[in-house]
């Protein structure tokens, strides 16, 4: 078909490097460390290294762990000074920044994400809600038909732990689809507003509605100056308020960090912002002073979203400070036979095991398969019904919120039984995770069948499908994955992508098809338009991959460089080339996949979407495989376990 080569070309197709010397791959160092430590297993790592640091403490030197976190920080202006301990300033003030970041990642799928279909709430926010109250009637249960029990403390096998459940799915679920951590997430953030609309109603003495109201009217200002775009410093100034009138107020103040994240709106750059943006930098170029400098930095900050700005700031600091701060804080229990025997034989320990080892993954399971029937089908979870299970059983690791209710309900040697069996079903949940997707193993047939069954389809991102008659494809038609990239053959990063694109198309050359679509960006590569007329006019030839080959291979030089001669080493026919260069159809057709850029909300380059849905993060050659492997055949290491119990079997 016109426009299309059937079969990857050597050049881009051979494994011996042909293309390296056009696109080099290479980080710098602060680039990879950044990169090292955001990885969410070195954030799971250093998750149990706190743990281990915390019982090593608490044991063997259980004094000095008390007395430290109970030592009180205060901060003073004048006659005034508000203070709270270690501890406090832990569990309510960094907790509140992790649950800002649950907030930020909630928002965005709410934004950009499955959500962005409001109809997909509604399963998620049901499982949140009833994974809350069938663990804690199971508690109370336990404990009403046993003597001694605390039914009254029935909230401490209530909610997940957001922070160990994330932990834990990325590391017993590696190379699961990004689709079941969103799933999860957006599970949890109901599941945390309702925990701690419990927690302010029936264990906070008192609440007083008036600093309820003022905060309520903080966090209302604090959205409206989002959309204002008010400097950073008095947005910064607004949350705290907010905080600390939650916090008066006799509520657990981390649902003002919670609140922030989901005020915070998440939103693609839109390309007039961009270039709008370009201009002003230019301008300070030209004339670098305070008010120029003044200027650019507000238009460069107005372009991202106030979602993708904090959770650039926030997330490493949350993945290695807070959240083993948090567990080295709160973990300190002093383990010895007598406190296990104790708590191994009494109404609340069990309690809490039975409530969140079993309420959590039946509530899943329950309410996906009620909405499902309900719904005949229109309500599904994005995932498999097994994943379903897993991410149920993940979501039993209850341990923030069984430490806020036990320290409020319970004393004594009833709040250690609490944390013992919060810091059980930490140890047992991911073990029961891989349990659980082993499930479908055992099962009738049927049921197997349905447990494996896919869920809801991803959201398609990219507006204008690929159309065979005009798009520019290489590779097989018939390929199952189809990567499509928004590009500038001047953009450094294009460059580097061509190379990661390479690598994909040589590693799966059956089950990979490529698409190139052209966004010059003219306002920073002023060459760009003529090379992507000249990668058409070349095209009219049948020689588009070969001019977009080399285009993309002197990208540096297309400023000076005589594309008529590039197209004659070509051996195309040069009056040929300038007629349709110069035709007026070319110019329509590198408009017309502009226009097919802003339907999909892309604004710069390269931008790639895999089999229609746009691809977030790294486009390195490891990370761009591992998404195509991802689009041909999801799977996890749950699914790598079931397999082997299969063949073990065998």
């Amino acid at each position: 078909m016109p426009g299309t080569d059937a079969a990857v070309p050597a050049t881009a197709s051979a494994g011996d490097g042909t293309c390296r010397g056009t696109t080099s791959w290479a980080r710098g160092r602060a680039e990879f460390l950044r990169g090292f430590l955001g990885d969410q297993h070195v954030a799971t790592s250093a998750l149990a290294g706190a743990m281990l640091v915390s019982l090593l403490w608490a044991n063997l030197a259980g004094g000095s762990y008390d007395t430290f976190w109970d030592a009180e920080v205060a901060v003073s202006g004048g006659s005034h000074s508000y203070g709270l301990s270690l501890l406090e300033a832990v569990n309510e003030g960094l907790m509140s920044v992790f649950f800002l970041v649950v907030g930020l990642e909630a928002r965005r799928e709410w934004d950009l994400g499955d959500l962005r279909d409001r109809r997909r709430s509604v399963l998620p926010v049901s499982i949140g809600l009833g994974g809350l109250l069938l663990p804690a009637a199971i508690f109370a249960a336990v404990n009403l038909l046993t003597t001694g029990g605390a039914p009254q403390a029935w909230g401490v096998a209530m909610s997940t732990d957001t922070a160990m459940a994330l932990a834990a799915l990325s590391w017993i679920a590696r190379g699961a689809s990004p689709r079941l951590r969103q799933f999860l997430i957006t599970v949890l953030v109901a599941d945390d507003v309702g925990s701690l609309v419990v927690i302010a109603l029936f264990y906070s003495d008192q609440v007083e509605l008036g600093l309820v109201a003022s905060a309520a009217a903080v966090f209302m200002l604090y959205w409206r100056a989002q959309r204002s775009r008010w400097p950073g410093q008095l947005l910064a100034s607004l949350a705290v308020l907010g905080w600390v009138l939650t916090r008066s107020s006799g509520i657990d103040p981390i649902i003002a960090g919670l609140c922030v994240g989901l005020l915070s709106p998440a939103y693609t750059p839109a390309l007039v912002h961009l270039e709008h943006a370009s201009r002003v930098v230019r301008s300070f170029r030209e004339q670098p002073s305070p008010t120029a400098a003044r200027v650019a930095i507000a238009q460069l900050r107005a372009a991202l979203s106030p979602n993708a700005r904090l959770q650039h700031r926030l997330s490493l600091f949350v993945s290695l400070v807070v959240v083993p701060l948090f567990v080295i804080a709160n973990l300190g229990i002093t383990l010895d036979a007598t406190l296990l025997q104790r708590a191994f034989t009494g109404p609340i320990t069990w309690g809490i095991l039975a409530g969140l080892l079993l309420g959590k993954p039946i509530a899943f399971a329950l309410l996906t398969w009620v909405s499902r029937v309900a719904s005949r089908g229109a309500l599904m979870p994005p995932v498999t019904g097994k994943h379903v299970l897993t991410a149920g059983a993940i979501s039993s690791m209850g341990f923030t919120v069984t430490m806020l209710v036990a320290g409020i309900a319970l004393d004594g040697t009833a709040r250690d039984d609490a944390v013992t069996g919060a810091l059980a079903a930490v140890v047992t949940a991911p073990v029961l995770a891989v349990g659980w997707a082993c499930l479908p193993r055992v099962l009738p047939k049927r049921l197997s069948e349905s447990m494996r069954r896919p869920g809801s389809p991803a959201l398609v991102d990219l507006a204008s499908d690929v159309d065979e008659s005009r798009d520019h494809i290489r590779g097989h038609s018939d390929a199952e994955v189809t990567i499509v990239e928004y590009g500038d053959f001047e953009c450094p990063f294009c460059g580097q992508a061509e190379w990661s694109l390479t690598t994909v198309l040589h590693e799966l050359p059956t089950q990979v098809r490529y698409v190139w679509r052209h966004l010059p960006l003219v306002d920073v590569h002023p060459a760009a338009w003529r090379a992507a007329l000249a990668s058409e006019a070349a095209a009219v030839q049948g020689s588009f991959w070969p001019m977009h080959d080399a285009l993309l291979a002197r990208r540096a030089e297309l400023d000076d460089l005589d594309l008529v001669e590039l197209a004659t080493s070509l051996s195309l026919d040069a009056d040929q080339f300038i007629a349709d260069f110069k035709d007026a159809r070319t110019a329509q057709k590198v408009s017309g996949d502009i226009e097919s850029a802003r339907l999909s909300a892309v604004a710069g380059t390269p931008t790639l979407f895999i089999n229609g849905v746009r691809h977030e993060g790294d486009y390195g050659p490891s990370a761009l495989l591992a998404a195509v492997r991802m689009a041909l055949e999801p799977t996890s290491i749950v699914d790598q376990a079931e397999r082997t119990s299969e063949t073990s079997a065998r």
